[in-house]
């Protein structure tokens, strides 16, 4: 995959929600409101915490790692300890990143 590929997705990814918002919303207050409800809460703070940000520029590192030294094939061909500790630390990232006691924005019938 090249770098335009990966570019076009991320804007595509951005683009369409954004879209969204904006095909939906009255005037752009509200568009700018809604955004900014996404992005944060009422008292400031964001809606993801800054050690789960952390975890996810984590992941985008192992990704791009994974895509240049094919560690994906190393690790299932390895040992089956490694096969199990890499399994095991990838459940607990997914129980890390999960949301609790917050309840996320459903912005669709917002407006």
């Amino acid at each position: 995959m090249g770098h335009r590929a990966a570019k076009l997705r991320e804007v595509l990814f951005d683009g369409c929600p954004l879209g969204w918002i904006l095909f939906r919303a009255a005037d752009l207050r509200l568009v700018e409101d809604v955004v900014d409800q996404i992005l944060a809460t009422g008292k400031g703070h964001g809606l993801i915490p800054a050690w789960q940000l952390w975890l996810i520029a984590l992941s985008l590192v192992m990704t791009r790692a994974n895509e240049r030294y094919n560690l994906e094939k190393r690790i299932v061909e390895g040992p089956m300890l490694l096969y199990a500790t890499v399994i095991a630390v990838l459940l607990f990232g997914v129980e890390l990143l999960s949301q609790v006691d917050k309840t996320l924005p459903f912005v669709y019938f917002q407006f």
